[in-house]
């Protein structure tokens, strides 16, 4: 089985007796490298120590499911049914560059290593595959691009193959595509994009801020009118990965994207991200077969030193306001130091950086710490971070401080004050009662 990052593999126990019955198999994986195989499934069910077992389905056919698939999955499954035993290779298709996407520039070399791990190894495909597989660099249409003579290729085994180039101008946007074939056969293929810094301007670029659950909307710019998406891709690299995912294909949301609920293409292609979450920060590009389009989704959040359950009057709060963006937590892009500010404003919008009883610390224009000592008067105190760009707030995130022990202490002082209030009611009317009674009998007695 040859897959890519985040794909969902499953893989299929043969030879089971029937009527089915997974009580009575078991998975084992020997992962690449390791001489020593470990026991993933036990009676039928994912064993609760597997490091994956969050990430592991046995399904009703007794097949094992691998979801979001990492390098770290690659390797031999074989399926124990008590019969004759069942074995799965599963690879992974992966691309690296010799330069971070971020650094890309014309004139300047890439090169980009195309390598199929297996289970000996990366790069070593079995025997038996090797009359059978190759790998192979192609372009946005498809087409070879072996015969093209700007490029220079080393072939460093069947399934290691590497992609030399200087950059142009017009490779901003460019998809490199290493794809892998079985027998003549695409089986898989990864992308590798191509934006040049200095090039892609801020015309073409656009820049997100939100906070959790937001509903974020990312236009797709470029489009050839009349608008068609089922030409449209949209692609999303997150934080720290080279390797990009497609996550519409044809105008439609993929359904193999572990994001599909939350994905929505509009009518004029644009692509929303619902309730979106810190695994959705990252670069967004729509293909338009034109020229792409460029999204950074980032994410605002605020952190706290202490649960807020555990604030109390006279304790330190330390809160941390930090932007995560396409780069990194707290690392904003070059362009963006310029404009952007984060600052810590009090419940009328006041900026509290004049005042003395807070402590900030700047790690970064994208990365503020506020410090401060609690007092009796921060009970449900609203702390807000905002965001702007060149002088406009783009977004906020608030923090309320609601302090353990101070309520209390109200409920307290209330509960006693009634207390006495109807302790004292009740004094004056058994006073008033007995008073009255007492000139009854004054009155009764001056008849006689």
């Amino acid at each position: 089985m040859y897959n890519i990052l985040g794909d969902d593999v499953n893989m299929p126990c043969k030879n089971l007796v029937y009527p089915v019955n997974c009580n009575s198999v078991g998975w084992i994986h020997l992962k690449t490298g390791s001489r020593n195989a470990f026991q993933e499934v036990s009676e039928g069910k994912v064993r609760v120590e597997s490091n994956r077992a969050e990430r592991l389905t046995v399904k009703p056919d007794c097949s094992l499911t691998v979801h979001n698939v990492t390098s770290e999955d690659v390797g031999k499954y074989r399926c124990q049914t008590g019969n004759i035993d069942s074995l799965t290779h599963l690879s992974l298709l992966t691309i690296s560059s010799s330069t971070p996407e971020s650094d890309l520039k014309p004139d300047y070399p890439l090169t980009l290593r195309c390598t199929l791990h297996t289970p000996l190894g990366p790069g070593m495909c079995r025997y038996g595959e090797l009359d059978k597989i190759s790998l192979g660099w192609v372009d946005q249409t498809g087409a070879d691009l072996q015969d093209v003579s700007r490029y220079h290729f080393t072939v460093h085994s069947t399934c290691d193959i590497t992609l030399e180039v200087t950059l142009q101008r017009e490779d901003i946007n460019r998809r490199w595509t290493c794809q892998l074939t079985d027998k003549g056969k695409v089986k898989t293929y990864i992308y590798f994009h191509s934006t040049l810094s200095g090039v892609f301007g801020e015309s073409s670029s656009t820049y997100t801020y939100n906070i959790l659950g937001d509903d974020v909307n990312m236009p797709c710019k470029n489009l050839v009118y009349p608008v068609n998406c089922s030409s449209v891709g949209w692609i999303f690299a997150k934080i720290g990965l080279l390797n990009a995912i497609q996550e519409v294909s044809e105008g439609k949301v993929r359904v193999d994207s572990n994001r599909a609920e939350r994905l929505t293409v509009k009518p004029d292609c644009s692509l929303t991200v619902h309730n979106v979450t810190s695994e959705d920060v990252g670069k967004y590009r729509c293909q338009t077969g034109n020229i792409d389009s460029l999204t950074h989704l980032s994410l605002l959040t605020i952190s706290s030193s202490t649960p807020e359950s555990d604030l109390k009057p006279d304790y330190p709060l330390t809160l941390r306001c930090t932007l995560h963006t396409p780069g990194g937590a707290g690392m904003c892009r070059y362009e963006e130091l310029d404009k952007l500010s984060l600052e810590w404003v009090d419940q009328t919008g006041a900026d509290l950086q004049d005042v003395s009883r807070y402590h900030f610390t700047v790690h970064s224009t994208c990365d503020i710490t506020l410090e401060v000592t609690l007092q009796r008067e921060d009970i449900n105190r609203r702390w807000t971070c905002q965001l702007t760009d060149k002088g406009k707030v783009k977004t906020s995130i608030d923090f309320h401080s609601t302090l353990s022990g101070v309520d209390q202490w109200v409920v307290i002082r209330v509960v006693v004050f009634v207390a006495v209030f109807v302790g004292a009611t009740a004094l004056v009317v058994l006073f008033m009662r007995s008073a009255f009674g007492l000139n009854s009998l004054i009155r009764n007695s001056c008849k006689w």
